[in-house]
C-alpha cells in the first residue's frame, strides 16, 4: 500500500487502518529481527495478557546500542522512562489497545515540518495517557545501523530536526519545568565533552545543533 503524500508517520497511520491481526508492529526499512524476536514478543503477549505491548532496544551489528542509550533495566514504561525504553521498529502493541491512537503526521521523516522524530516517543506517550500498560524488555533487541555521524552538512541539518522534534513532543505532552530543565543540562554537558575531547565523531558542531534544535522546539510553536 502506498500514501497519497510521504511521510513515514503517514504510512504508518495507513497501516494502522488496514492492519487486521492481534499484534501490531513497526518494521523499519533497514533493520533486522535476530531469529528470536518475534517468538519473544508472542510468546510475552501470549504469557502475559496484562500487558497490552511491549518495547525493545536497538544495537548495531556489534551489539552496541545504536542512536542513543537505552535503559539496562526491564519495566514498564511510563511518561519519563518511554525515552528510553523503545525504537519505533522494537515497539509491538495489542491491536484492541491502539485503537483511535495514531502516530502525529505532522512530526517525522517525510513530513514536511521542522519536527524530524520524536514521532514514537510521541505515540508511546499517546498510549501511556490513555492507560496502555507497556513493558520493556531490554533483551528484545533489533538490529540497526548506526549512522556514522561527522560534522557535515546533513549529519548537522538532522541532528537540529531531530532535537526539535524531541522538544516538540516534550512541550505537546506537557512535561514539567524540572524535565525541560534536565532535557536542556544533558545536552550541554555532552556539549562540553565533546569541546574538550576534540570528538570528530558527534562533534562539537553536531552537539550543538542538538541544542540549539532543543531550545527551540521548547520555545516554538505548538
Amino acid at each position: 500500500m502506498r500514501t497519497e503524500k510521504k511521510g513515514l508517520t503517514r504510512a504508518k497511520n495507513l497501516g494502522l487502518e488496514h492492519a487486521s491481526k492481534d499484534i501490531i508492529g513497526f518494521p523499519d526499512d533497514n533493520c533486522q529481527y535476530p531469529t528470536y524476536f518475534l517468538q519473544r514478543v508472542a510468546w510475552f503477549l501470549t504469557k502475559n495478557p496484562e500487558w497490552d505491548g511491549i518495547t525493545g532496544r536497538s544495537t548495531d551489528d556489534e551489539g552496541r546500542d545504536s542512536y542513543y542509550k537505552f535503559d539496562k533495566k526491564a519495566g514498564a514504561l511510563n511518561k519519563y522512562t518511554a525515552w528510553k525504553r523503545g525504537a519505533a521498529y522494537s515497539i509491538f502493541v495489542r491491536a484492541d489497545s491502539t485503537r483511535g491512537v495514531r502516530f502525529d503526521e505532522e512530526m517525522g521523516p517525510g513530513a514536511g515540518t521542522e519536527w524530524g522524530a520524536g514521532d514514537e516517543t510521541d505515540y508511546l506517550l499517546q498510549l501511556i495517557e490513555r492507560g496502555a500498560s507497556l513493558f520493556y524488555d531490554p533483551g528484545l533487541v533489533a538490529v540497526h545501523p548506526e549512522p556514522v555521524t561527522l560534522d557535515n552538512e546533513d549529519a548537522l541539518h538532522r541532528a537540529y530536526s531531530y532535537a526539535y522534534g524531541g522538544s516538540h513532543a516534550v512541550r505537546k505532552h506537557k512535561f514539567p519545568l524540572w524535565f525541560k530543565a534536565w532535557w536542556i543540562l544533558r545536552s550541554v554537558l555532552r556539549l562540553l565533552v565533546s569541546l574538550i575531547r576534540r570528538e570528530k565523531v558527534y562533534g562539537p558542531q553536531f552537539r550543538w545543533n542538538l541544542l540549539k534544535g532543543k531550545i527551540r522546539g521548547l520555545v516554538g510553536q505548538n
